[in-house]
């Protein structure tokens, strides 16, 4: 809506029981209500959060970030390690004025159930 400040929302998907489960927190207005969200770790049922749940019998629910100059990874040290390396390099003067170049370009997902011959697996790319 116009003069409204753009809202933020952390979303989590977690495999609970064999049921994929969405939680979203309720709209956060800066960066640092973001963090406190991300950070809130397994709260995800207080505070306002919202759980709505997906699909059933579900027995695989993977993951996995492609990080640049690492490729595929279900390692955060990966994407922590890609982190630090692009802020350490906005130290340097060639690069300093450089846009931060993203830690993670791209997510897979791959959901296995009983009632899928095979896991259906989508990759979303993340853009600049």
């Amino acid at each position: 809506a116009a003069g409204v400040p753009p809202r933020l929302q952390v979303v989590r998907y977690r495999l609970t029981d064999g049921r994929v489960v969405r939680f979203a927190s309720p709209p956060l207005g800066n960066v640092g209500e973001v963090r406190r969200a991300l950070s809130a770790g397994d709260s995800d049922s207080a505070d306002g959060w919202s759980a709505i749940p997906l699909m059933g019998g579900v027995s695989v629910f993977a993951t996995r970030a492609y990080v640049p100059k690492v490729g595929w990874t279900t390692r955060m040290g990966d994407v922590t390690a890609q982190i630090t390396q692009n802020d350490n390099n906005l130290k340097v003067p060639q690069l300093g004025n450089a846009p931060l170049p993203r830690a993670v370009t791209g997510i897979q997902i791959a959901v296995g159930a009983q009632n899928l011959a095979l896991p259906i697996t989508r990759v979303f790319l993340i853009g600049e």
